[in-house]
C-alpha cells in the first residue's frame, strides 16, 4: 500500500520540474511582453476589485473627497482650481444627496437650492494644496470612459480611475520583488494582500491623489535599487521622483528612504567603487530637484489665488508644539499602513468597530516578515537587508518628523493618517517574499492572501 502512494519527494520532483517548464516559457517573452501583459491581469482585477468597492460606497469619503471631486469637475471644463476657488455646483450636488462617510448628508437638502454658507469649508475648496496634474490626469481618462459609457456619473468615473494606477503600481512591486530575488509565488502573494489592504482601497477606489502612492513608492525604490546596481542611469529616478512628488507632496517620502538607502549602500562598498560618491549625489538631486518643484507651485498657488471673503477658521486642529505628541507619531505606519485608516481614526473606529481579522493578520504577517529581515538571521542578501533597514527606519521616523514640519509651518496638530506615507509601502516587499524560501510554505501563504482578499471582496466594507 504504501508502494502505491507517491513519495513526497516525488511530488516535491514533480512540482520542481512543471515549475522550471513553466519557468523557461515564461522567460523566453521579452521584458516589456512581460511587464505589459502583467500590468493588464493586475489592472483588471483591480477594476473589478473597484468596480464592487465603488458600488456599495456611494458617499464621498471623508478624506477631502468633496472638493477632489470638484477639482476634477473643473479640470473636466479646463478649468485649473485656484487657491480660495468656490467649489461648484456639481459637487455640491453630491456631497447633499450621497453624503459623506461617517459624517452624513453635507450642506442643502438633496435637491434644495444650494447655499454655499451650509456647506464645508463654507463653500471654498481646499484642493488646490496639490498640484493640477491629478486632477487633469483623471478628468482626462474620466472623459475617456465616459465617451465609451456615456450617462455615468463623473464621480463613479473619476474613482475607477484609481484601478488603473493601483494596477500599474501592483505591477511595479511585482518587478521590485523580482528584481529582489522574490519567487513568483511570493510576488503573487504579496500583490494579492496589497490588493486586499483597507488602505488599498481608501486610496485607489476615492478620487485622491493618493491613488499614485503605490505606483509612485514601487518605481522610486525600483529605480533606486537598479541605480547602484548600475543597471540603469539616474534619469529614472529624477524624473519619477519630479513627476510624483507633483502629484503630491508626501510622494516624496519615497525618495527620501531611496536616498537614504543609496548614502549607506554605496558608503558600504567605498572602497570597491571609486567612485561611488555619484549615485549619492543623483539621488540627492533627485530629492531637492523634487522638494524644490513643489514648494515652487505652493508659491505660485499663492500667487495667482482668488480674492478671499470668508472665515479664518482653520481647516485642522491647531495646538502648540508637543514632543510627546511627535513621540506618538513613531508607531503611525508600520502597521496602519496597511491597515488603513480605521485602525488609526478613533472616531472612525468608535462608529465602525476595529478592522477585521483578515485585515489584522495579514498586517501583523508583512511586518512580522519586515522585523525578520531586519533584526534576525534570516538568510538573505546583504542588499536587501540594508533596503528593509533603510525603509523600515524611515516608516519609524516620517512620522515625528513630517508632524513637525506641519505643526512648525501650519500650527497644526493631528494624528497623521496612514495615507500619508502610503508611498513607503514597498517596505513590505523586502520583507515576507524574502524570508519565505520552502515551496509549501510559499503556496501556503499564496493560499493564505487568497482567503483575505476573498474576505475583502466579501465584507466589501472600509476596514
Amino acid at each position: 500500500m504504501r508502494n502505491m502512494l507517491p513519495s513526497l519527494s516525488a511530488l516535491e520532483d514533480s512540482a520542481a520540474a512543471v515549475s522550471s517548464t513553466i519557468t523557461r516559457r515564461i522567460e523566453r517573452r521579452p521584458m516589456w511582453v512581460r511587464t505589459l501583459v502583467l500590468a493588464l491581469v493586475f489592472t483588471v482585477l483591480s477594476t473589478i476589485v473597484a468596480y464592487r468597492f465603488i458600488a456599495a460606497h456611494a458617499a464621498l469619503s471623508f478624506q477631502d473627497e468633496y472638493v477632489y471631486l470638484d477639482a476634477v469637475d473643473k479640470a473636466a471644463r479646463g478649468i485649473v482650481t485656484r487657491t480660495n476657488a468656490t467649489v461648484d455646483e456639481y459637487a455640491m450636488r453630491i456631497i447633499s444627496c450621497r453624503g459623506v462617510e461617517l459624517f452624513g448628508y453635507q450642506g442643502s437638502a438633496c435637491g434644495a437650492p444650494l447655499d454655499p454658507a451650509q456647506f464645508p469649508y463654507d463653500g471654498y475648496t481646499t484642493a488646490p494644496i496639490h498640484s493640477p496634474l491629478y486632477f487633469f490626469l483623471t478628468a482626462w481618462l474620466a472623459k475617456g470612459i465616459l465617451f465609451f459609457f456615456p450617462g455615468e456619473e463623473l464621480v463613479q468615473v473619476a474613482r475607477v480611475t484609481g484601478a488603473l494606477w493601483l494596477g500599474l503600481g501592483l505591477t511595479a512591486s511585482w518587478r521590485f520583488i523580482r528584481a529582489l530575488k522574490g519567487s513568483r509565488t511570493m510576488a503573487l502573494t504579496l500583490c494579492l494582500l496589497i490588493l486586499a489592504s483597507p488602505q488599498i482601497r481608501w486610496s485607489n477606489f476615492y478620487i485622491t491623489p493618493d491613488a499614485f502612492s503605490l505606483l509612485a513608492g514601487a518605481l522610486i525604490m525600483l529605480a533606486a535599487l537598479k541605480l547602484v546596481r548600475g543597471e540603469w542611469s539616474a534619469w529614472p529616478l529624477v524624473l519619477i521622483s519630479l513627476f510624483m512628488t507633483m502629484i503630491k507632496f508626501q510622494m516624496v517620502f519615497a525618495t527620501g528612504a531611496a536616498l537614504l538607502f543609496v548614502i549607506v549602500w554605496q558608503f558600504l562598498h567605498r572602497a570597491d567603487r571609486p567612485r561611488w560618491w555619484k549615485p549619492i549625489a543623483w539621488s540627492g538631486l533627485a530629492t531637492l530637484l523634487a522638494l524644490a518643484a513643489q514648494f515652487s507651485y505652493q508659491k505660485l498657488r499663492y500667487v495667482y489665488a482668488l480674492p478671499y471673503s470668508g472665515d479664518n477658521d482653520p481647516v485642522d486642529p491647531v495646538g502648540d508644539y508637543s514632543l510627546r505628541f511627535a513621540a506618538e507619531q513613531l508607531d503611525n505606519f508600520i502597521l496602519n499602513l496597511y491597515m488603513g485608516t480605521g485602525a488609526r481614526h478613533q472616531a472612525y473606529t468608535f462608529y465602525v468597530g476595529l478592522p477585521h481579522a483578515m485585515v489584522t493578520l495579514a498586517g501583523l504577517l508583512l511586518v512580522s516578515g519586515v522585523v525578520a529581515v531586519c533584526f534576525f538571521r534570516i538568510e538573505t542578501s546583504r542588499e536587501v537587508r540594508t533596503l528593509a533597514h533603510t525603509l523600515l527606519f524611515s516608516t519609524i521616523i516620517i512620522g515625528p518628523l513630517f508632524y513637525t514640519y506641519i505643526n512648525v509651518t501650519t500650527g497644526s496638530e493631528f494624528d497623521l493618517p496612514p495615507r500619508y506615507a502610503e508611498a513607503l509601502f514597498p517596505l513590505y516587499c523586502v520583507g515576507l517574499p524574502m524570508v519565505v524560501k520552502n515551496r509549501w510554505t510559499q503556496w501556503a501563504m499564496l493560499v493564505f492572501s487568497l482567503l483575505v482578499l476573498a474576505s475583502a471582496l466579501i465584507t466589501n466594507d472600509l476596514l
